[in-house]
Order: C-alpha cells, then sequence, then structure tokens
C-alpha cells in the first residue's frame, strides 16, 4: 500500500518496542522513519519533533542523521523547496558517509536527481554517486537522474526507458513517484 499512515502505524509500533526494550538507537531510528510520514503528509510540526527526538537518543550516529535529514529533504521537497532539499541531503550524506557504504542511502538518488536537474555545485561535493543501489527509492531516483542526463544528451528512448524503470521501482509507492 502506498498509505503514509501505515508507515506511520509500524513506526510508531516499534517505537512502542523499543521504548519497552530500552533500545534507544532503534527508538531513534523508528521515530526518524515516522518524520517521513509526517514530511509526506505536510505536518511540519510532527515532523519536528520526530527529527529532535530522534537526534536526541542518538545523536551524531550516521543512520539517525541520514534519516532525519532525508525525512527534513523530503519535506522541502513536498513543499517543492528544491535547495533546502539539497542542503538537507548533501547534510545527511556527509554524516552517512562516516559511517561508511552510502549506496544503499535513499538520499543518495534523490540528490543525484538533484545534482542533474540543478547542477552538481553543493555543500558535499565529496559524495560520488554511485550507478546502481540496492535499496528501491535510491535505485528508482538514480534511474531518473539517468533520465534526465539521457534526455539532454538526445537520447529520447534512452530516457522514456529510464524513467519507465524508476516507475516500475516505485510501482507500490505512488507518492514517491511525485517527488522525480
Amino acid at each position: 500500500s502506498d498509505d503514509p499512515e501505515a508507515g506511520g502505524v509500524a513506526a510508531r509500533r516499534s517505537a512502542d518496542l523499543a521504548r519497552r526494550y530500552r533500545f534507544d538507537q532503534t527508538l531513534a531510528a523508528a521515530v526518524a522513519l515516522e518524520a517521513y510520514v509526517h514530511a509526506r503528509l505536510r505536518r511540519p510540526t510532527e515532523l519536528r519533533r520526530c527529527v529532535d527526538e530522534a537526534r536526541a537518543l542518538a545523536a551524531g550516529v550516521p543512520d539517525i542523521e541520514v534519516k532525519t535529514s532525508t525525512a527534513k529533504a523530503l519535506s522541502a521537497l513536498v513543499e517543492e523547496d528544491r535547495t533546502a532539499a539539497r542542503r538537507h541531503l548533501c547534510a545527511g550524506l556527509k554524516a552517512a558517509a562516516r559511517g561508511g557504504d552510502y549506496s544503499a542511502v535513499p538520499a543518495v538518488g534523490l540528490l543525484a536527481l538533484l545534482r542533474q536537474v540543478d547542477g552538481s555545485d553543493d555543500e558535499a561535493p565529496e559524495i560520488e554517486i554511485p550507478r546502481a543501489s540496492v535499496h528501491f527509492l535510491a535505485s528508482a531516483f538514480l534511474r531518473y537522474a539517468d533520465a534526465v542526463a539521457a534526455g539532454r544528451s538526445g537520447n529520447e528512448k534512452g530516457a522514456v526507458a529510464l524513467i519507465t524503470a524508476g516507475d516500475l521501482t516505485l510501482a507500490d509507492h505512488a507518492s514517491f513517484r511525485h517527488l522525480g
């Protein structure tokens, strides 16, 4: 289902269990993922609460930093503020890079698309965009970025094929297609 509330229910259930067993980093991850729901549904107060709670529980942890920054970037994209989205994605990916491989982080696909659309100059020039990702969101947005490049080079058929591939990857997550 593409219902963001279903994701919110799962995140809150995970958070409740993590609270019960005092797994603070798991709790931080669950609360950070709940923030994605609030971003998609344009709930800035709830988004801020989740981001603040997650960061308080696991301050400086790369996984939590990238999740909370991505939630803020999603909110900015929903509001059509690509500059803010890019700033949040760069911050999150810089944190993720401290933890090692970031190719499976959804933010890398979103940043790839923004770099392709708006140019490569940003706050994270050290972040290299991978050719592929095992994460469905990153993979789809990497295809959309490749589609922009193909279209700009005059390869219309290639661009359409890449868009179709990205759309198929997001078939069960239609709301994310509106970001691409």
